[in-house]
């Protein structure tokens, strides 16, 4: 998600348009068709009893219900809803929610906050330490955004920007998210074009594909063939880097 000298496109908010709802809550919620599979209890044992919900877990579970609720509400009405109704959506009392999240700036930062975290930890998942060769980091984010994982093109896709940006701290969260995703390609021993290339030759087929049905299961599979193909080609050998590194700072 790399910009220059600008916040990327990729990474912008906004609301309306298709699978809006799906979009927005994707971004808060856990998408468990990507998620590792755990152990089941053993049928015998009374998870009530025996394994009581913490204090912390409980808290989580109402920070988690509120930024739902939130988003939701942000996909569907922009800025409009008050704490109070984003509150009832939840299912708690606006005095749970203000416990939690004090302002409305404060809370519709959190869920912007909250989806770039959540974007980073599933495309690090894809990270393969077994390859000894560069470019482990840009091979993940291929890999998450092209079919690996539902609940990173979700995030990815989920541009409700416009009105977001002019909440306090958006615009710097987006830029910060930015300079670790330059941050994190720049240390792939890669050369700086072919990070450039692939980069955004992925985001804008991913952004393509959440959208359009007629991408299908196959179409996906192979652009994400391509792109590490692109990854790991030796032919590619330009002669100056120079506006690539410009770009990359």
């Amino acid at each position: 998600m790399v910009g220059a000298g600008s916040v990327p496109a990729s990474r912008r908010l906004r609301t309306g348009s298709r699978r809006v709802r799906d979009r927005v809550v994707g971004m808060v919620t856990e998408d468990r068709l990507s998620q590792p599979l755990v152990p089941s209890a053993p049928r015998n044992q009374d998870i009530s009893v025996t394994s009581p919900a913490s204090p912390t877990r409980n808290t989580e579970r109402t920070r988690r219900a509120i930024l739902q609720a939130a988003g939701e509400l942000l996909a569907e009405r922009g800025l409009s809803p008050s704490l109070s109704e984003i509150a009832a959506a939840a299912g708690v009392s606006k005095g749970g929610l203000l416990h939690h999240f004090p302002t409305r700036d404060n809370l519709f930062l959190e869920v912007v906050v909250d989806s770039l975290e959540r974007f980073r930890a599933e495309v690090l998942r894809f990270v393969d330490l077994s390859e000894n060769r560069p470019g482990k980091g840009l091979r993940a984010y291929v890999r998450a955004l092209c079919g690996g994982s539902r609940e990173a093109m979700r995030i990815f896709a989920s541009e409700f920007c416009g009105p977001v940006e002019s909440i306090p701290g958006v615009a710097q969260a987006l830029s910060d998210d930015s300079r670790r995703w330059r941050e994190f390609f720049s240390q792939d021993g890669l050369h700086p074009d072919r990070i450039l290339v692939v980069q955004h030759a992925v985001e804008g087929f991913a952004g393509a594909a959440y959208y359009d049905d007629a991408y299908s299961d196959d179409t996906v599979d192979h652009a994400r063939a391509v792109f590490l193909d692109l990854i790991d080609v030796d032919s590619w050998r330009p002669d100056d880097d120079s506006a690539a590194r410009q770009h990359l700072r």
